[in-house]
C-alpha cells in the first residue's frame, strides 16, 4: 500500500479538489492525479467521479475511505512513535568488546550511557573472540587490533598506539634513556603475545628493531601495567589506555618520538542506514568519549596495510585514517 497516496485522497476528500490538495501536500497537481490513478489501479475499482468543477466519491470510494483513514491514523501514530524512539532511545542494546576495551574505555562509556538513556538495556559481552555483527547477532560489536576481513560498517574509533612508559619512582632510581641503545642497560617489561624478546619502533622517518633487557615478560596487560606503575621497568604499553596516568603523572613517556603501530580500535556495525537510536547514541558517546590527549605534540602519519585493504574493498564510515595524536601532556 502507497500510504502517500492514502494520505492524499484522503486530503482530495478532505478539500474537495485536486489542486487544493496538491497546494497543501506542496506536490504538484500531476503527481497528485497519479497517485490516484495509480491507486484506482491497484485496487481495482474507480474511488471516485470528477470533473473539471466537481468531485463525488463512489461507493467503493465511501468504503475505502473509511480503511484510508484508519490506515492514515495508524501510520501518523507510528512516525509519531518512532519519532519519540529516536529523540528518546528505547530498547535492548547489544555490544561485544575484547576485555581490556571494556575495562579502560567502555565502562566510562556505559556509565554515561546508563544515566542519560534509562529506557535502553544493555547486553554486554566481554570476549576475546572477534564477532560478526550480523551472524553473531551484535549491535555494535568494539574490536582493537588490524580491521577484520569481512563486510562491516567500520566506526574508526583511535588509533591503537604503543608508546614507553616508565614511572617517575623508576626514573627516580634509574634515570631516562636518551636513545633506544641506552635501553639496553635498563629493566624492560614486554607485553607480547608470543612473548618475544623484541620491540619494533619507529619514528617518523624510520623503524628500528631492539632487543632490551627485559626483566618481565608477559601477555597480560595487567601484570605490564602495574609492573611498569610500580617502578619495575619501562613498558610499551597502548597509548589510548595510558592517558590518565600520564595526565596523573604517575607515568611518564620515555622517548616519545619512537612509537609502536599495534592497529585501531573500531566500532562495527552491520550497516550505517537507518541506526537505530540507541546504536547511534552510543556511537555518538564513543566519540565524545576518546581520548584525544595522550602523547606529546609530535605528529605522526603512517600508512597501514589492512586499512588500504578495507578502504578498497569494504566500507568505511570516515573517508581518510592519519594517525594523528596532538595534546598537552602537562593537563
Amino acid at each position: 500500500m502507497d500510504f502517500q497516496a492514502v494520505e492524499i485522497f484522503i486530503t482530495i476528500i478532505e478539500l474537495g479538489s485536486f489542486t487544493a490538495a496538491a497546494q497543501k501536500l506542496r506536490l504538484p497537481k500531476q503527481t497528485v492525479s497519479r497517485k490516484i490513478t495509480t491507486l484506482e489501479n491497484k485496487l481495482g475499482v474507480r474511488l471516485m467521479e470528477r470533473s473539471t468543477r466537481h468531485l463525488r466519491l463512489t461507493s467503493s470510494g465511501e468504503r475505502f475511505l473509511q480503511y484510508a483513514q484508519d490506515i492514515h491514523k495508524v501510520v501518523r501514530n507510528a512516525k509519531k512513535e518512532f519519532t519519540h524512539f529516536k529523540e528518546n532511545p528505547q530498547g535492548i542494546l547489544r555490544i561485544a568488546t575484547p576485555p581490556l576495551v571494556g575495562d579502560l574505555f567502555l565502562r566510562k562509556v556505559l556509565s554515561h550511557y546508563i544515566e542519560t538513556f534509562p529506557k535502553v538495556q544493555l547486553e554486554i559481552l566481554y570476549t576475546d573472540q572477534l564477532k560478526e555483527p550480523i551472524r553473531d547477532q551484535f549491535d555494535v560489536v568494539l574490536w582493537s587490533g588490524n580491521l577484520p576481513q569481512f563486510n562491516v560498517i567500520a566506526k574508526h574509533i583511535t588509533s591503537s598506539w604503543t608508546m614507553l612508559y616508565a614511572s617517575p619512582l623508576y626514573i627516580e632510581k634509574h634515570g631516562v634513556p636518551t636513545s633506544l641503545e641506552e635501553l639496553s642497560s635498563h629493566s624492560c617489561i614486554q607485553l607480547n603475545a608470543q612473548l618475544e624478546q623484541q620491540w619494533i619502533l619507529q619514528s617518523d622517518s624510520e623503524q628500528r628493531t631492539i632487543r632490551p633487557n627485559f626483566r618481565i615478560k608477559t601477555n597480560n596487560f595487567w601484570l605490564a601495567y602495574e609492573s611498569c606503575l610500580n617502578g619495575q621497568g619501562i613498558s610499551l604499553l597502548p597509548v589510548m589506555l595510558c592517558g590518565d596516568k600520564v595526565r596523573s603523572k604517575h607515568l611518564v613517556p620515555i622517548l616519545p618520538e619512537w612509537f609502536g603501530v599495534t592497529g585501531g580500535l573500531y566500532a562495527l556495525f552491520p550497516s550505517r542506514k537507518l541506526l537505530a537510536s540507541p546504536v547511534r547514541a552510543f556511537l555518538n558517546l564513543l566519540d565524545k568519549f576518546k581520548d584525544k590527549n595522550l602523547t606529546k605534540a609530535e605528529t605522526y602519519r603512517k600508512a597501514d596495510a589492512s586499512i588500504a585493504h578495507y578502504l578498497e574493498h569494504m566500507h568505511l564510515s570516515l573517508p581518510e585514517i592519519n594517525y594523528h595524536f596532538s595534546i598537552d601532556v602537562e593537563k
